[in-house]
């Protein structure tokens, strides 16, 4: 499985995390969006769970129930701090088959 965690995203969820007080690191998760597409999710967790897969990128660990694996192949993390603009950017790299634009 190939999921890119730029160095950028990785000092922002490590500071998350120092800000936050605990956590073992962060959850990946998918939901359906339409169309064949996914919308990702980023959110904290405190424990790894039976059902996960976890490895390091950048320094972060990084967590996915292995029901997801499919749909995290060429995920890009990134993140954008622009003024008012800031967040994570999420997107594949790689097309899902589909007709969306989630490629």
């Amino acid at each position: 499985m190939s999921i890119s965690l730029s160095p950028v995203a990785a000092e922002a969820i490590r500071a998350a995390l120092a800000r936050r007080g605990k956590g073992v690191g962060v959850r990946v998760s998918v939901q359906d969006a339409g169309q064949s597409c996914a919308a990702y999710n980023l959110e904290y967790a405190d424990e790894i769970r039976e059902s996960d897969l976890a490895f390091v990128q950048e320094g972060v660990r990084l967590l996915a129930d292995f029901a997801y694996l499919p749909h995290l192949e060429g995920l890009v993390i990134d993140y954008r701090d622009e003024g008012d603009d800031q967040g994570f950017l999420i997107r594949r790299s790689v097309s899902c088959g589909g007709d969306c634009q989630c490629g």
